[in-house]
């Protein structure tokens, strides 16, 4: 999709960023996977997982940054923002395409990463993710 939108809006960034991306979206992938079988390893009925595995990603996608900002929900909520996978995903995606052209649009989203600290922890998010499911198996 990335490549279709690059060529319709005539944006030719370096090599890099574009394999950043797909890093990115590749690591992303393993975290929706690990939450999934975290989710599957937490009910002994796969019904029951997949009616309650939405109830788990939604919470995900509101605080991760994309739909709320920080300022937008209450304080007692700010740290669902931390364990979402999509927080630290925008957060790379969006320092890898415009640090280069202004710092100011940037530090209004105010984040607190860089590119790679973001794609760092969310590995060790995915990680951590995929253990807890797995040891959840034995329970």
């Amino acid at each position: 999709v990335r490549c279709v939108q690059e060529t319709v809006i005539g944006f030719y960034p370096p090599i890099e960023n574009f394999l950043f991306y797909l890093l990115v979206m590749i690591v992303l992938s393993f975290n929706g996977n690990s939450l999934g079988i975290m989710a599957g390893c937490m009910f002994n009925d796969i019904r029951v997982a997949m009616a309650v595995t939405p109830t788990l990603i939604i919470p995900f996608m509101l605080f991760g940054g994309f739909f709320l900002n920080r300022d937008n929900y209450p304080v007692w909520l700010g740290w669902l923002e931390w364990l979402s996978p999509f927080r630290y995903a925008q957060e790379s995606l969006v320092m890898n395409e415009f640090e280069s052209y202004n710092a100011g649009a940037i530090s209004f989203l105010s984040y607190d990463f860089g590119k790679w600290e973001s794609l760092g922890l969310l590995v060790i998010l995915g990680v951590v993710y995929r253990v807890v499911g797995l040891s959840l198996i034995h329970i």
